[in-house]
């Protein structure tokens, strides 16, 4: 039913149509995505989604019986452009193009970046006074807690519970249970 799928993780609709284009070319019509929220710019559309979203290459001959398909699963399907043979991303919000670029340019057009690296090794530095005696303790259990206790090692439970990690309860394998 359909010839290509990719998330829109960090990127959004940009990296995915923009991986998913590279060869061909793309024409998005934002205006026509749906939004968690009302009043979004077509800047914001195009860049800010979510890692469960996808976008699917679905040839225009199978789109009813995927469109029906998902919606029998409870999946919303939206269809928000097409992929073109003209190498260039074209999107368009209403009846405004609102971005134009070659594909090839998005891809390759920016200059190489070139930077020198250096490493400095640093002088051996010896022990802290005590921590040689330190060392030979058979009772590390402060240190430990110490360790334990910082919030670069912590769990991170409180916060990864606040956010949703999931759709529609379909995960297989929850957060801090792997």
């Amino acid at each position: 039913l359909y010839s290509a799928i990719t998330d829109c993780g960090a990127g959004g609709f940009s990296s995915a149509v923009g991986e998913m284009g590279a060869d061909t070319g793309a024409e998005v019509w934002l205006d026509r995505a749906p939004l968690k929220y009302s009043g979004l710019s077509c800047t914001e559309i195009w860049i800010s989604e979510a890692q469960e979203r996808m976008v699917l290459a679905v040839p225009e001959h199978n789109w009813q019986q995927f469109n029906d398909l998902c919606a029998a699963e409870g999946v919303e399907a939206t269809a928000i452009g097409r992929f073109t043979e003209t190498h260039q991303l074209v999107l368009k919000y209403g009846e405004h193009q609102v971005g134009s670029l070659s594909m090839e340019f998005l891809h390759d057009g920016r200059p190489p970046v070139i930077r020198e690296a250096v490493y400095e090794t640093q002088a051996e530095q010896s022990l802290p006074a005590g921590s040689e005696e330190a060392l030979g303790q058979s009772d590390f259990t402060n240190e430990l807690r110490g360790i334990l206790g910082s919030l670069n090692v912590a769990s991170k439970e409180w916060i990864i519970r606040q956010y949703d990690h999931e759709v529609q309860a379909g995960s297989v394998i929850k957060p801090l249970t792997g």
